[in-house]
C-alpha cells in the first residue's frame, strides 16, 4: 500500500509505504516474508525514500512474549527504524494506522 499526501504526491518516491502480510497463526513466517519483500524493494531500482512500515495480521498470536525476543523480529524492527517506520502486528481485527 502506498500512501501519498498532497505534498508527497508531487514526489511519488517519497510516499510512505506499508507492507502488509496476512497469515494464519505463523507470525514468524510473516516476519520473514515482510523482511525479504522490503529488502527486495530497497534495491537501487526502487529507491525508497519515504517511510516504510511493516504490518502483520494473524488469526491468533501464539505466546507474544517469545515472539518479541526472536532474532527475526528484532532484525525487522531495526530495519523499520532505519527506514523511518515501524513493525506492528495484531490478530483478527488489527486497528493501528488510521489512513
Amino acid at each position: 500500500m502506498i500512501i501519498c499526501e498532497a505534498e508527497a504526491s508531487r514526489r511519488p518516491e517519497s510516499a510512505d509505504l506499508y507492507f502488509i502480510e496476512l497469515k494464519g497463526r505463523d507470525l514468524i513466517s510473516a516476519v520473514e516474508q515482510l523482511t525479504q519483500t522490503i529488502k527486495y524493494f530497497q534495491t537501487e531500482r526502487y529507491k525508497i525514500t519515504g517511510k516504510v512500515f511493516a504490518r502483520a495480521v494473524v488469526s491468533r498470536v501464539v505466546n507474544p512474549k517469545s515472539i518479541e525476543v526472536d532474532s527475526r523480529v528484532i532484525a525487522l524492527r531495526k530495519l523499520m527504524k532505519k527506514l523511518g517506520g515501524d513493525f506492528a502486528y495484531g490478530s483478527v481485527q488489527f486497528e493501528r494506522d488510521r489512513i
